[in-house]
């Protein structure tokens, strides 16, 4: 099994993507090649930072978990929106 993380910046790093995933070279049958994932994208300006998630993963189950996660964070207030689907 190997991890990769990567991540890329953009716009003076206003713009930022990120992944995190794991990789399975031989899975078990019926068992996923990629069984977690994780992506971010985060945009920040001078007064708030908005953020949004994905996260999958696959387990040995039929219950298989995939998450959306919204934020936004207020500079010097805090979070104004925290949710999931």
């Amino acid at each position: 099994q190997v991890r990769l993380t990567a991540g890329v910046s953009l716009l003076q790093e206003r713009l930022q993507l990120k992944m995190d995933a794991s990789y399975t070279a031989d899975p078990q049958p019926g068992q996923d090649r990629v069984p977690d994932q994780r992506w971010q994208l985060h945009y920040s300006t001078q007064c708030c930072t908005i953020m949004v998630e994905r996260l999958t993963r696959a387990f040995a189950t039929p219950e298989d978990r995939r998450e959306l996660h919204f934020r936004i964070d207020l500079r010097g207030v805090g979070k104004l929106l925290d949710t999931s689907f």
